[in-house]
């Protein structure tokens, strides 16, 4: 009879720390105040991207050149831009396309990262290497980028130019040739 009651204590007690695990999220959450702030900013940009229709107080994509560049008012809280449009809902109204575009390039990291990761972890060896190269070299593009377009600005004599070439080469063999982290960890734990 002690048994089974000690099966069922133990049964209810697993199942209350499975069903809890959101209450000890939420727990951890409170205690730490910059991911509760985080988290705050983050569903309250939730909440305007999705109302934005309700809550916008003008048609963003209305022109009225008469107003044009108006400063904050009681009609146009940020004022209005070039156009005579209003900053504030078209704030709003943009909120919604970075939601839109950061889940359409979420979706597009999660239907080739599981793919490749999964490849990677189960075959190992030359793949693996592979597979890491490639993620190296997709990572190199926006210091490439942030180069290349500083090299525009910056470079008008070929000294600049051959300087500026030879440090994005240089950065992107850093992080081809140069295992990550990742790497290191793999390597310890084999």
């Amino acid at each position: 009879m002690v048994q089974e009651i000690d099966k069922i204590q133990k049964y209810n007690i697993q199942k209350i720390d499975k069903d809890c695990f959101i209450l000890q999220v939420l727990k951890r959450l409170f205690k730490n105040k910059l991911a509760l702030a985080g988290g705050i900013v983050v569903l309250l940009f939730l909440i305007v991207g999705c109302l934005a229709p309700v809550i916008a107080p003008h048609d963003p994509l209305e022109v009225n050149v008469s107003i044009r560049l108006q400063g904050p008012s009681q009609e146009y809280w940020l004022g209005t831009d070039h156009l005579g449009r209003c900053i504030l809902s078209r704030l709003l109204y943009g909120a919604q396309t970075t939601l839109l575009n950061s889940l359409v390039v979420l979706a597009g990291i999660l239907l080739i990262g599981i793919p490749l990761g999964l490849i990677s972890g189960f075959c190992g060896g030359w793949i693996d290497n592979l597979i890491m190269r490639f993620a190296d070299i997709v990572s190199t593009f926006p210091q490439f980028v942030s180069l290349s377009s500083r090299k525009r600005f910056w470079c008008r004599s070929t000294k600049c130019n051959d300087s500026f070439s030879s440090l994005m080469v240089g950065s992107v063999r850093q992080n081809i040739t140069q295992p990550g982290i990742k790497d290191k960890r793999k390597k310890k734990i084999l």
